[in-house]
């Protein structure tokens, strides 16, 4: 090869190179848009891993990232008014076992009664 070849070889493959790296290291594109909208206007049941018997209901339900850990950031909905009533709550998304979800508070109301009732 000539000296004009390997220059040319050099000049094209170092951007080349360049542009290959620099996509590897980028991170693929987030849509936070999309996960807002998969709750808005829902009211969901949350029961965790480590209270299975208990479920916490949140409105307004979004999902956020602290560091890398994910959590369902919400207003808490009680009909017996206790502790999260209104509250912002956040639970690790790591720590839900099962989401109920619920159109309104009718909705929420109704699947309460039946579950007391037993149906």
């Amino acid at each position: 090869m000539t000296r004009r070849h390997i220059t040319l070889l050099v000049i094209i493959a170092i951007p080349v190179t360049l542009v290959y790296c620099f996509s590897l290291r980028a991170e693929p594109p987030r849509n936070p848009r999309q996960a807002e909208d998969l709750f808005s206007g829902k009211i969901l049941g949350l029961v965790q891993r480590m209270n299975p018997n208990s479920a916490i209901t949140l409105e307004e339900v979004r999902l956020t990232r602290l560091g890398e850990q994910p959590f369902l950031v919400g207003k808490g909905v009680d009909e017996a008014k206790g502790w999260t009533n209104g509250r912002t709550v956040w639970v690790p998304l790591a720590e839900v076992s099962q989401i109920a979800e619920f159109t309104d508070r009718s909705d929420l109301i109704k699947a309460s009664e039946s579950q007391r009732s037993g149906k």
